[in-house]
């Protein structure tokens, strides 16, 4: 057979056929922009968020956000500022050796500190929200929450007095507040530091800045980067301190991949992110699909004149195609720009009066546009594929005959009456001739209203007060911190006095104490709670079995501390031993899953029985039923030891529901009340915390100032409580964000939608232009022709209300679990999104397709009712 070469016949016709279509080329570049904007947009906003979410559970976590840490003296830093490896340096110096000892502080981790430069407050992410940073020896910069706690006003000026530690010494000093920050670094949840000029060293302090492990480096490195891997990154530290001749230092645990975990970071939000990307390229499929599969309808007679001539299937497809990419040239980089704009400013912008502020990660990654790019091109290429073969599959013949789908005879016989054709009848049939049309219309608006439901309820799906109660089984919890002090402090216990006082208060309905065995270690100190017990048996097994848990399982190992043998164990682990009172059994499980067994109270009761918490719920060796000698050894204050056996049964194993996400009061190890009286006989000294919980209806501020004073009032250091209004409060102001970028986004997905219905109906009414031009010439009015029009859009409301209302609850059922604190189903908010999105619908459905006909019915109806081929 003999080729010809007609390549650049397809391309001129591509170039004809674009120029004779400029209405249908302005609706095609505006989809294919708005399908690469949301696509661009989403990549950008997912990534963003992802990062700042990472940023932030780092800065939360650990304080600061480096490659890793170096314990300096001047000499060190000297050499540090010149060493080629660096990138960055942070220089933090202590100026309290031990924590801030206001009375109204105590038990909080609330040291005395000075940042040298603004690298240090960057890595921290801490901006003033008023005032400056410290410039004077007598100038104090204090998170928000520690200005709360000293009823100090938040106003730049105010007068402040710090009990300080200077020289062994409590000293108070005198402060004026230059300026207060938002802390990342939630109440209770480690280290708060409060900031002052290296000036105060000079006048207080001197000799500190000589002291060992006093002032730290915090440092990043040219060649690592996120991709890097913890030994990576412990290699490079190394180096560097050995070049510099510093012998503390330590790599950011945040390259740990192993033992870190990120909220958000899982398997759901992956999967959540890309049922987004595949959600937005079906929206951008429909809407292009549309408008070419219409374009396609309108121009059939011209395809199939130029099969007549011997045009193929295939190089009609080509020529749908070339049009369909060179409109893509026009639209993709437009749609990148704008999705790339939408993150890269409005997004900042909206967190700027946030605490994010300064640690929003803007990517601008070549692979981000590499893949939009592709995304879009494959969302044309499927969107166009249909509608070139349709133009090819046509014969000739039918082609020429074809005046429109829409035109065709209804194969129904027709019905003679008296008063004439009804109007919304017609307007049914109009529904009802082109299916295929209506249903991909229908879908197409349906989907726009969705994909706004969804990012609405996804956002707004946060609810503080849900997630302060998986956090903590009641509402305040008094802690005795005795870890917190590492043998810096006397173990204090907690006097059961404490508790009735709590008891008294007005806004209290309940307060336990809840029993934890607390013994010394082998020199004679007490550094937290917990009890040595011999690994044998079941225990080692088990203890062997889960050691490569990554969470924290309830209890530690030993290192035997030899250098030859650094990471062999001691035959003993320091665990979790709670006394549970029978009467509080039921409640003290009710938030943890029951992986194996029942609880029974009576049989509880009688004492050998042991509840074995098991975090994970995952791979445990220990089954109900079995039988678990635990050997106990209980030393006292000059660390002589005692061996007690006991023989238990275990009743049931538990485990948390969240992933390690729910607060229990529940340890390791849990045995009846009187069992633990007789073993650990020290029983009245072991209270390890008290659990409040407060009448319905008390205000959460007032009931936590009444916990304080009494902490305050007791005089013990290491006491300390944690509230649901910490969490509350902590997450309020991340609740304010998400919604934010929720209302930013929706507002943009909300515009995109109402384009896309825009664009539907305009390329409808387009595509109808000879039908409604024939109705008119047969004797319809234009005032009957609008509406049998309004009647079609009325039939398209009810259709996407079929579809959006029963699919509208599924993705409001959905949405919230994509993000990391989940408050569950909203109906409000559910009844709210759906009818804002009916009602738009409704108001666009009555008002485009008149604004349509109106358009295309100008000309006279001769010149409509003429085809140009």
């Amino acid at each position: 057979m003999l080729q010809n070469r007609n390549q650049h016949i397809v391309k001129k016709l591509s170039k004809k056929i674009l120029h004779a279509n400029k209405m249908r080329n302005i609706f095609a570049i505006l989809a294919i922009a708005l399908t690469t904007l949301l696509i661009t947009a989403t990549i950008t906003t997912g990534v963003t968020f992802y990062k700042t979410n990472k940023s932030y559970s780092v800065i939360s976590t650990y304080g600061v956000n480096a490659d890793g840490y170096i314990n300096i003296d001047d000499k060190i830093l000297d050499k540090l500022k010149v060493n080629k490896n660096i990138d960055k340096i942070g220089i933090e110096q202590i100026v309290s050796s031990d924590i801030i000892k206001n009375q109204k502080l105590l038990g909080e981790s609330v040291f005395l500190e000075v940042g040298y430069d603004k690298e240090v407050f960057d890595m921290m992410s801490i901006l003033p929200i008023e005032g400056t940073y410290p410039k004077e020896a007598n100038e104090a910069f204090v998170p928000t929450w520690v200005l709360d706690v000293l009823g100090i006003e938040k106003k730049v000026g105010q007068d402040i007095t710090l009990d300080v530690v200077i020289n062994d010494e409590v000293k108070s000093i005198d402060f004026k507040l230059c300026g207060y920050y938002e802390s990342l670094v939630s109440r209770g949840s480690g280290r708060t530091r409060i900031f002052t000029s290296n000036k105060f060293i000079e006048k207080y302090k001197k000799d500190i800045t000589n002291q060992k492990n006093t002032k730290t480096a915090y440092v990043t490195f040219k060649n690592i980067n996120e991709q890097s891997s913890y030994e990576e990154v412990k290699t490079e530290i190394k180096e560097v301190a050995a070049q510099v001749g510093a012998t503390k230092y330590k790599a950011h645990p945040k390259y740990d991949s192993e033992n870190l975990n990120i909220p958000g970071d899982g398997i759901e939000q992956i999967v959540g992110f890309g049922l987004g990307i595949l959600l937005m390229i079906f929206t951008g499929y429909l809407i292009i699909y549309n408008i070419f599969y219409i374009s396609v309808n309108k121009d059939i007679r011209f395809y199939g004149l130029l099969k007549t001539i011997g045009t193929t299937s295939k190089q009609l497809k080509k020529i749908i195609l070339k049009q369909a990419l060179t409109l893509s040239i026009i639209g993709i980089p437009i749609g990148l720009a704008l999705g790339y704009l939408v993150a890269k400013i409005i997004v900042p912008l909206a967190l700027k009066p946030t605490i994010f502020a300064n640690i929003v990660v803007i990517s601008a990654e070549p692979y981000i546009f590499v893949l939009s790019v592709l995304f879009s091109i494959f969302t044309v290429f499927i969107s166009c594929n249909k509608p070139g073969k349709s133009a090819g599959k046509v014969s000739p013949i039918e082609a020429v005959r074809y005046v429109s789908s829409d035109a065709k005879t209804s194969k129904k016989k027709s019905k003679k009456g008296v008063n004439g054709a009804k109007i919304y009848k017609i307007a049914w049939g109009n529904i009802l001739k082109n299916k295929k049309k209506v249903i991909l219309s229908t879908l197409s608006i349906s989907l726009s209203a969705l994909i706004v439901i969804f990012t609405i309820n996804a956002t707004f799906g946060m609810d503080p007060k849900a997630h302060a109660d998986t956090q903590l089984s009641s509402d305040i919890s008094i802690n005795n911190n005795i870890s917190h002090f590492a043998g810096e402090e006397k173990y204090q216990p907690i006097e059961y006095e404490l508790v009735e006082k709590v008891k008294e208060l007005d806004a209290v309905k309940e307060a336990k104490p809840l029993y934890r065995a607390i013994t010394p270690f082998k020199d004679g100190n007490i550094y937290g709670f917990g009890v040595d017990i011999l690994l044998e048996g079941k225990l080692k097994e088990e203890i062997e079995n889960i050691q490569g848990e990554k969470r924290y399982m309830g209890y530690s190992t030993y290192s035997t501390g030899s250098e030859d043998s650094v990471n062999s164990e001691l035959p003993y682990i320091n665990a979790e031993v709670n006394a549970i009172n029978t009467d509080n059994l039921e409640g003290e499980v009710s938030r943890l899953d029951i992986a194996d067994g029942k609880i029974d109270e009576e049989e509880f009761k009688k004492g050998n029985y042991i509840i074995y918490y098991n975090r994970s719920g995952e791979n445990s060796l220990l089954k109900s039923g079995d039988n678990l000698p635990l050997t106990f050894i209980i030393r006292d204050e000059n660390g002589n030891e005692k061996n007690v056996t006991r023989e238990y049964k275990i009743m049931a194993i538990v485990s948390d529901p969240s992933n390690g996400e729910m607060g229990s009061d529940l340890g390791m190890l849990n045995i009846e009340e009187n069992d633990f009286r007789e073993i650990f006989t020290n029983y009245e000294d072991s209270i390890s915390s008290i659990q409040v919980n407060l009448n319905e209806g008390v205000d959460l501020n007032l009931a936590d100032k009444a916990i304080e004073e009494l902490i305050n009032d007791s005089g013990n250091y290491t006491l300390g409580y944690t509230s649901k209004n910490f969490y509350i409060e902590g997450i309020k102001e991340m609740k304010t964000i998400v919604m934010t970028i929720g209302m930013i986004i929706s507002s943009i997905l909300g515009l995109i939608g109402i384009l896309n219905i825009v664009n539907t109906v305009f390329s409808s009414m387009i595509s109808r232009k000879v039908e409604l031009a024939m109705l008119e010439s047969i004797g319809m009015t234009k005032k009957q022709l609008k509406k049998m029009i309004l009647f079609e859009g009325v039939y398209y409301i009810l259709l996407s209300a079929l579809l959006i209302i029963p699919l509208g609850l599924v993705v409001s059922l959905i949405a919230p679990m994509v993000l990391p604190i989940y408050g569950g189903f909203n109906l409000n908010l559910y009844l709210i999104t759906v009818g804002i999105s009916l009602l738009t619908i409704t108001i666009l459905m009555l008002i485009v397709p008149i604004v349509g006909y109106n358009f295309v019915s100008k000309e006279s109806i001769v010149e409509r009712i003429k085809v140009v081929e």
